[in-house]
């Protein structure tokens, strides 16, 4: 008997890794015809979103997507909350891109979700509450030297209900300190 992976939970965090490891989730969901549930956890505020999302896109393309996003009508929900705002931008954002890139993507059902709190409890909680089969993570730097793994990821390997796939880096971040 198979069993067939209907929901995917895909835990994002904005860093310089996060355009690749949206891809990896995005052809995932497609490729299972499953639907996409986009967390984002906001923890502490070490750097601004914005400027994340300026190195994720490029600060020029930023710019354009920012701009284009607060014009668009059907954005109002976050207009009070700047940082959520970017976010939900950025996601947006990948997710056309995506559409663009991976056959099948247009067709994935997507639930964003950003949530404040611990960002290995609200993996968990969300995984349960949306009844996901699959949950995915970025491989990130870990706390070791030529470690890939940190300590939020091996969190969530030990309690989650669920298989946890862990994508890994892009090419372009191998070496880099």
């Amino acid at each position: 008997m198979t069993h067939r992976v209907k929901t995917i939970l895909s835990a994002f965090s904005l860093t310089e890794t996060s355009r690749s490891f949206f891809t990896v989730s995005a052809a995932l969901a497609a490729q299972l015809k499953a639907r996409m549930v986009i967390l984002h956890v906001v923890e502490q505020l070490q750097e601004t979103y914005e400027g994340i999302a300026a190195a994720i896109f490029g600060a020029k393309k930023w710019q354009d997507i920012l701009h284009e996003y607060r014009q668009d009508i059907h954005q109002p929900v976050f207009e009070s909350d700047p940082e959520k705002q970017m976010i939900s931008a950025v996601f947006d954002e990948l997710c056309r891109d995506s559409e663009k890139r991976i056959s099948g993507f247009e067709s994935v059902k997507r639930e964003f979700l950003i949530r404040e709190g611990d960002i290995v409890e609200e993996i968990i909680t969300q995984s349960r509450e949306r009844q996901c089969e699959l949950i995915i993570m970025g491989a990130s730097w870990g706390s070791l030297p030529g470690s890939f793994v940190g300590p939020n990821i091996k969190s969530v390997i030990r309690k989650a209900e669920m298989p946890v796939v862990i994508a890994p880096l892009s090419p372009e971040y191998y070496g880099k300190d």
